[in-house]
């Protein structure tokens, strides 16, 4: 990671034959964007730790301090406050960097996006594959801003190219697209709100259901699966890191998991 921000001098190691700019140089009076940040090793994290707080980093190989004149980005979908916490993350790195803090709900969250996002995406695919623009039928609209997007805009941007790709008409109309076991107990849960809380909006309606069917969903899966959290996130398909933030979100530990009566526990058995 060093040799990638900072560069290095020819000779600064075995394989260095030549000279290599830094992206830290390459991104001078701009911007670095950083993704994945959470990703960083220790020692890299120390690295980018001291750059942040000098502003000044030296080519590997090299004797001569660097000046650097850059707006740092650093994106994550990992929560840096609680692996700080628990020391899976630099704390001083964290507040470091944590000047400004931006969340970007999930896609589920702000389904009014879903029009303006799609209608671009079409135009991307148009430009890319050299073909006439197609639009997007309304009945196709009401359907994607109905589904839970567990892949977010990716997943969206994979279906909408699929559907581009196989129609051969210059209205895009999707009518059938597969969802999993665990988006249907969404989308169910989603209906069922709807209709018995009319005086919620769509949108907060939504939400509740979704948070109501991850806490249940939740509770079952550390059930079936005696509390241990690797086994749980085998059975619902999920990273651990991942299922492990939803456990924490809706405070669900081994000690507090309790069965509630639905056909969520023969869904997950079967």
């Amino acid at each position: 990671m060093e040799n990638e921000l900072f560069g290095h001098e020819k000779g600064a190691f075995t394989d260095a034959k030549t000279m290599q700019t830094g992206l830290i140089s390459l991104a001078q009076c701009g911007t670095l964007f950083l993704d994945e940040v959470d990703s960083l090793t220790p020692k890299a994290q120390a690295a980018l730790l001291r750059f942040l707080q000098t502003q000044e980093y030296r080519p590997l190989g090299s004797k001569v301090m660097l000046q650097a004149d850059v707006r740092i980005l650093a994106a994550t979908n990992a929560d840096l406050k609680y692996l700080a916490t628990h020391k899976q993350f630099r704390e001083d790195l964290y507040f470091r960097l944590n000047v400004l803090n931006l969340e970007m709900p999930a896609l589920r969250h702000r389904c009014q996006d879903i029009p303006l996002i799609a209608e671009a995406l079409i135009e991307k695919f148009s430009q890319q594959y050299r073909s006439n623009i197609k639009k997007i039928h309304p009945q196709t609209l009401e359907y994607l801003m109905l589904q839970p997007w567990a892949g977010n805009i990716r997943e969206l941007e994979n279906i909408l190219l699929r559907h581009f790709l196989l129609s051969s008409g210059p209205i895009l109309l999707i009518e059938n697209e597969h969802i999993s076991d665990e988006d249907a107990f969404i989308c169910a849960a989603i209906n069922t709100t709807v209709t018995t809380k009319t005086q919620l909006n769509f949108q907060n309606a939504k939400a509740n259901a979704i948070n109501n069917f991850e806490e249940n969903y939740l509770k079952e899966l550390m059930l079936l699966a005696d509390g241990n959290v690797s086994a749980a996130a085998r059975i619902a398909g999920k990273e651990r890191r991942a299922l492990g933030r939803l456990l924490q979100k809706h405070q669900i530990q081994k000690s507090n998991t309790t069965l509630l009566p639905s056909d969520l526990s023969q869904a997950l058995s079967g």
